[in-house]
């Protein structure tokens, strides 16, 4: 409060008034009485160290020659009761109590509001229901103005308007007579104002009353600014000496200051909350919620210019929370976001938590595969520094920390590349770049194992469309099962007979078939891997060995499988483009060939199975068999040679002549 006003404080008090101004007269004061004049002067020389007479009082000519003598010579007393009391009051007391002066109980009320038009002003002037309102002033049924603990506000529904001005926002507030209008400055210059009339503000008030109002409205406005700073050089000072509880108080009253500055002071009760949950042996539950709602109202109402400058703070705070929680996993991603922050202090900070984080979650990592669904696990990406690369669509670990359950191609994993997870196999990484098309080669490469289990002969692999059959061969993924990543659990158990497998491929690679000779019963081998998502399969399996199917056909499709629509692909792709730019790398070239639009392959299988009454003769004859092909396997190199020609005569003629057989005799070849 000024000293003007408090002068007029303790003349009002002093002379049994509720108020008076510096435009009352001595007259009108009844200051020409000796009691009063005496009364009056001994009080101002007790509060402000002066040495008035009862007769300087009288000879005055208005009270406003007093005032000013006062706030120009005296020294208000820190001690005294009156000062006291004022200091105990909060600035909306001191509002309220200016304010009841001019309650007339009709168009101009002052708190308490009847219900009935407290909720019609929170209705029209759109407010919370925390905000206070200590005044409310009604021109018509349509038009109203009020003050609250956040500052002013003018309603016009029928003309729908509504203009609001924060208490830190307002420089100060002048009325002139001439104009009839009050003036609202919001600088220190007279450039930037708006403007309302003395019947919209005050209605029935003179010129002194008007010039009043207007006081108390710029009073209101220092008083905000000159409280709000206060408080926060006491709430630094009690955060550097680690005062949590006494911090705490002075953020309460902060918030209910409801200044534009409101945001940082959620954030910064928040943070406090954090600091006493970190003494906590067993935390408050109340106030870990607490701290959680603060921190999110911070980050949902700070202007981008403030968010970005406590950001790291904020990620760091909402770590502390997390790991309180018991939530390592989301505290890691927080204080690996926090690691970006400009200051260096909070930088190491957060790479402390991080890596007790990390530590905390090395069970976690050993068993990543198993513990999250294939959604959340989806794509990963290596990096080599992780500071601020945490984005929600993939998961991202340092190069030195990559869970130890993922299996990669071989010369992989390699940093900042992006990899898809085998949607069957939980423990198999690839490049995301032709992931499509590799699943799509491992799809293949099974039904062709389980064929062989099946008991195929002959296996035809046509392409229809796409690209060529060759690729399947030419893949790191095939049939043999040998790859470095075996993304399924493949090893068929068949027997080329005489050791030889007859491949034919087109010139234009537009077909592969390949030829066995299967020895086992057919059976349905385990740990396959797309086995159990494939219906048709399974039909196939039943068919096969309850049924003696001899030929089936099947076509197969890239678009079976894409496992990526179009939206998780952008979703993806901008995910990806944040954490390249993060790493420095050429994003523009990555996104054009990782993100590339392949042409869709489709293949036709067709296969030719031996008949299980077959297999029950190779039962009868196991033995003969046996026998045979260990025969065959024994061999010696005369022998071989004498086979060959055998096979050559038989392909000549088909039949072997008395002649040949008559000199291989001779030669000794019985």
């Amino acid at each position: 409060m000024a000293n003007e006003d408090i002068v007029l404080e303790i003349i009002a008090q002093t002379l049994g008034r509720k108020s008076v101004n510096t435009g009352c007269t001595i007259d009108f004061l009844d200051l020409n009485r000796y009691d009063n004049a005496q009364k009056l002067a001994q009080t101002l020389n007790e509060e402000f160290g002066l040495l008035l007479t009862c007769r300087w009082i009288q000879k005055a000519k208005n009270l406003k020659e007093i005032v000013s003598f006062v706030t120009e010579n005296g020294n208000l007393r820190e001690d005294t009761p009156f000062v006291k009391e004022v200091k105990s009051e909060g600035i909306f007391d001191i509002l309220v109590r200016d304010l009841k002066r001019f309650d007339n109980n009709y168009d101009r009320r002052v708190v308490p509001l009847p219900d009935h038009i407290l909720s019609k002003v929170r209705r029209e002037h759109r407010l919370e229901n925390n905000i206070n309102v200590y005044y409310y002033r009604e021109n018509d049924s349509e038009t109203t103005f009020i003050i609250t603990d956040q500052g002013i506000s003018y309603c016009d529904t029928g003309a729908k308007i509504l203009e609001q001005y924060a208490w830190g926002k307002i420089d100060r507030v002048e009325y002139s007579p001439s104009e009839n209008y009050f003036f609202i400055y919001f600088s220190e210059n007279s450039d930037v104002y708006d403007s309302y009339s003395r019947y919209t503000l005050v209605k029935g008030l003179n010129d002194d009353e008007s010039r009043y109002f207007a006081k108390v409205l710029t009073n209101t406005a220092e008083n905000f600014e000159n409280e709000e700073d206060n408080l926060f050089e006491e709430l630094n000072t009690f955060m550097e000496k680690g005062n949590l509880e006494e911090a705490l108080v002075i953020v309460e009253k902060l918030l209910n200051l409801n200044s534009e500055n409101l945001p940082f002071y959620h954030f910064a009760k928040g943070r406090i909350l954090a600091e006493i949950l970190n003494t906590q042996e067993v935390p408050d539950n109340n106030l870990i919620e607490q701290a959680q709602k603060n921190i999110s109202i911070a980050r949902e109402t700070m202007d981008e210019e403030t968010l970005d400058e406590f950001d790291s703070s904020m990620h760091e705070t909402e770590g502390i929370l997390h790991r309180i929680c018991g939530e390592f996993y989301l505290a890691r991603n927080s204080f690996a976001c926090a690691m970006e922050a400009k200051d260096r202090d909070i930088r190491e900070e957060a790479e402390e938590y991080y890596l007790e984080a990390e530590e905390a979650l090395k069970e976690t990592w050993e068993n990543y595969t198993e513990r999250y669904d294939y959604k959340d696990r989806k794509f990963i990406m290596p990096v080599k520094n992780i500071s601020g690369c945490i984005v929600p669509d993939i998961d991202v670990f340092r190069m030195n920390n990559i869970p130890p359950c993922f299996s990669f191609p071989a010369g992989h994993p390699v940093a900042n590349e992006l990899y898809m997870g085998h949607p069957y196999n939980p423990s198999v990484y690839i490049p995301y770049e032709g992931s499509e098309y590799a699943f799509f080669l491992d799809k293949i490469d099974e039904l062709c194992y389980l064929l062989q289990c099946l008991g195929a002969t002959e296996i035809s692999i046509t392409a229809i469309k796409g690209k060529a059959v060759n690729e399947l061969t030419n893949s790191s993924i095939h049939i043999d099962g040998d790859a470095n990543v075996k993304m399924f659990s493949g090893g068929a158990e068949y027997n080329n007979k005489f050791g030889s497998e007859k491949d034919s491929c087109s010139k234009s690679s537009l077909a592969l078939t390949q030829r066995f000779d299967p020895m086992k019963l057919p059976y349905l081998p385990e740990d396959l891997v797309w086995y159990p998502e494939q219906t048709n399969w399974q039909r196939l399996v039943q068919q096969r060995i309850n049924g003696n199917m001899l030929e089936y056909h099947q076509t197969i499709s890239t678009s079976e499988t894409k496992f990526v629509s179009s939206t998780e692909e952008n979703d993806l792709k901008a995910s990806a483009k944040f954490l390249w730019t993060k790493v420095n790398a050429t994003y523009k070239d990555a996104l054009e060939t990782k993100f590339k639009q392949s042409m869709e392959t489709e293949w036709r299988i067709d296969v030719k199975f031996r008949s299980i009454l077959d297999f029950d003769k190779f039962a009868k004859n196991g033995d003969n068999v046996e026998q045979e092909v260990k025969n065959v396997a024994c061999l010696t190199d005369e022998e071989e040679k004498y086979k060959e020609e055998v096979l050559f005569c038989l392909e000549e003629g088909g039949v072997i002549s008395d002649e040949e057989r008559s000199s291989w005799k001779e030669n000794g070849k019985n």
